[in-house]
């Protein structure tokens, strides 16, 4: 590691990887010359005259990623069917291999943002000497990429960053918390809170184990309880041990030969073996963990005296863990969707191998195009119900007594930048490219109009920058907007608007939809767009606009100074159109959605015990 104070830059051929205007500051503080050119994918670097800040993702064109994407999930499926062929894989663990070869692209696509050339330089990485519990995505990817070679040096740098807390409640008063939670939100907490003690008494009809709870599972928990049965939450594993998979180094063999080949179309080939190895470790721990978890599962109490469980998201480690032990053990897995995107987004299908129709046995979603779209998916598995959204997502279409803001409309940010953390697989470009699009949004038509309005940034739970983003930076500085805190839920403060601004298919489309406020949507081909096919539905229910059209940010700013009478008035010629557009892509049912589902439950569980 380089010392403090010794750069020791000796010729103009060094580069620079650093993706903090702080870090580089300090860097600059202790003798880094100004001239060094720094490779980046933070704005507030590239965006600076200041810096000499070189656009590290500039290769990756749309085409470029267009193709990677295919070819990341070609790969990923081609390692799945290759372990699946072998008579010592399970399905559980293939589909974790290709879900974490695809998790591990982050890797890739920062190596490939390099030529021969760029790793032949000299080199200087720019990292944290310490970093808060909500840091994880700023530890810098290069040491890695660059791991063992003589002409790469890391230096950290002993900053302070200001404290990040991801979401919080902090400022929500109670009440509006109540609003939004309602009946259920009280009695799901009430019945967890005592069902370790219920549960010891015979007198309930069937029990059920709750793992990983959204909106959605609350609701049908409570349904459940009412009706004579009792449901525990899933212990989290402490301490998780035991062997190692017995056939791990077969696995990884397979892995390899399918790993190498694909890099070698997209990193600089003195890059390979690295990239291939970081790969293939993060799939094996991945796959260990996974059987730890495993044995933890088989050894709990709460699961083997269970009937059935439900559940929310599975993707991750540990959930694939429950799926496989309650799949060993004969226990029905139900799981409830969050939200809607891969229905609307055929991109997202790339992630197919970590839905939960691939690790349930019943999948709950939101609409029967939702369950349609998982029915075709490669790793599909169980039997997928239609029901609808949860009862608070459309409670947000309550007005609240006392607004807390004049803004005539509310910005809802879907722009989450990737830094170390992932590669735009889904949202269609890089970092640079996605924070511009937003900012001139802000600097062509949201503080150019006459209305007040407010900005809200994507919630993050683990921050990927140091600096806010540019779009962020912008509304900051625009006298029209005020940025509300991206540390809070928006279904918190939905309800004080008159009308919402939003874009991409993510599951904000839901909750701003169920609002029935008048919603402007916003569609860009760099951004999450929506699959072409839809935009007519989407223009005849909503108001849509082409983020990509020669007018839109004039088009735009016409149509919010528009009176806001005018404007309801346009909302509610669309209602007609609003209500088949929300039974097909938001909401298959909005009353008593709960109660359907339990009913489906209850029907399917006593299905699987004859």
């Amino acid at each position: 590691m380089i010392v403090a104070g010794q750069f020791n830059i000796v010729d103009g051929d060094t580069i620079v990887f650093c993706d903090s205007k702080a870090a580089l500051e300090w860097a600059f503080q202790n003798s880094l010359p100004k001239s060094t050119k720094i490779y980046t994918s933070a704005s507030s670097i590239l965006s600076s005259r200041a810096f000499n800040g070189q656009n590290l993702e500039k290769i990756w064109t749309p085409e470029r990623l267009t193709s990677f994407r295919d070819c990341v999930h070609s790969t990923s499926l081609s390692i799945s069917r290759q372990l699946l062929r072998s008579d010592y894989v399970c399905k559980s663990d293939a589909l974790l291999v290709s879900s974490s070869f695809v998790g591990a692209m982050n890797l890739v696509y920062k190596a490939g943002c390099l030529d021969e050339k760029d790793v032949k330089r000299t080199k200087i990485i720019i990292d944290f000497e310490k970093l808060g519990p909500r840091d994880r995505n700023l530890v810098s990817l290069w040491p890695k990429i660059f791991d063992g070679m003589d002409n790469t040096k890391t230096v950290k740098a002993p900053l302070i960053l200001p404290h990040f807390s991801g979401l919080t409640v902090d400022g929500v008063s109670f009440w509006r918390r109540l609003g939004v939670a309602g009946v259920e939100g009280v009695l799901f907490r009430l019945f967890n809170a005592t069902s370790f003690v219920l549960k010891n008494v015979n007198l309930f009809k069937k029990r059920g184990l709750i793992y990983n709870p959204n909106e959605l599972v609350q609701e049908v928990t409570v349904n459940l309880f009412m009706r004579g049965e009792v449901l525990v939450a899933c212990p989290s594993p402490t301490e998780i041990g035991g062997e190692s998979h017995t056939s791990l180094t077969k696995m990884m063999t397979i892995c390899s030969g399918e790993i190498k080949p694909f890099l070698c179309k997209w990193v600089p080939p003195s890059l390979v073996d690295n990239c291939a190895k970081q790969i293939t470790n993060r799939i094996a721990d991945a796959v260990k963990n996974k059987h730890r978890y495993e044995n933890f599962f088989l050894n709990l109490t709460e699961l083997r005296s269970s009937d059935y469980i439900i559940s929310g998201a599975l993707a991750s480690i540990e959930g694939r863990a429950l799926s496989s032990v309650a799949s060993r053990l004969g226990i029905p897995l139900i799981a409830c969707h969050h939200g809607i995107t891969h229905e609307i987004n055929d991109a997202v299908s790339i992630k197919s191998a970590g839905y939960d129709d691939a690790l349930s046995d019943l999948t709950v979603t939101h609409t029967k195009l939702a369950a349609t779209h998982l029915e075709k998916q490669s790793y599909s598995r169980g039997k997928r119900f239609a029901a609808g959204l949860p009862k608070r997502v459309f409670r947000t279409n309550r007005r609240a007594r006392k607004s807390q803001t004049n803004a005539k409309a509310l910005y809802i940010s879907t722009f989450l930048l990737n830094g170390n953390s992932s590669a735009p697989l889904v949202s269609g470009a890089g970092d640079w490219v996605s924070d511009n699009i937003e900012a001139k949004l802000v600097k062509e038509a949201l503080s150019r109009t006459k209305v007040k309005l407010d900005f809200k940034p994507y919630p993050e739970e683990y921050r990927r920058f140091t600096e806010p983003s540019l779009a962020t930076t912008y509304a900051s500085n625009s006298e029209n907007i005020t940025v509300v805190s991206s540390s809070v839920d928006a279904r918190f403060i939905i309800q004080d608007y008159q009308m919402l601004i939003t874009s991409g298919a993510t599951s904000t489309l839901g909750w701003a939809f169920a609002s029935n406020k008048p919603l402007i949507f916003i569609n860009w081909k760099a951004h999450l767009p929506i699959n072409p096919p839809l935009a007519e539905e989407f223009s005849n229910a909503l108001f849509y606009f082409d983020g990509d059209a020669t007018d839109f940010h004039e088009e735009l700013r016409y149509f919010l100074e528009k009176d806001i009478a005018e404007i309801r008035e346009l909302w509610d010629a669309r209602k007609t159109n609003r209500s088949a557009f929300c039974n097909k892509y938001i909401s298959e049912k909005t009353r008593k959605v709960g109660g359907l589902i339990a009913d489906e439950i209850q029907g399917f569980v006593n299905s699987c015990r004859r």
